[in-house]
């Protein structure tokens, strides 16, 4: 198994198929995995997903500002070699 992107780990577990109604919903928990030994938690996250998995906000804009600093050291060493 491979580590996570991110130190938040989610594993997609099930799909609904159907659109639900808003409202409460309850859902039971078996504790057949203790992350209390070394003090995780447990969640339940409902999500949208695609054919090319959730969304990840953050892995996108962690790209985007490492572009950007890229290009600004590609211009600035661009800038410093036209000087010379």
């Amino acid at each position: 198994m491979r580590n996570a992107f991110l130190n938040i780990f989610k594993k997609l577990y099930g799909r609904i198929e159907e659109d639900l109604p808003s409202g409460d919903y309850y859902i039971n928990i078996n504790n057949q995995f203790d992350v209390t030994l070394f003090g995780g938690q447990k969640w339940i996250v409902l999500s949208t997903t695609n054919l090319f998995g959730g969304k990840n906000s953050r892995m996108a804009r962690t790209y985007i500002y490492y572009g950007v600093v890229c290009l600004i050291v590609a211009g600035l060493l661009v800038y410093k070699r036209s000087k010379i």
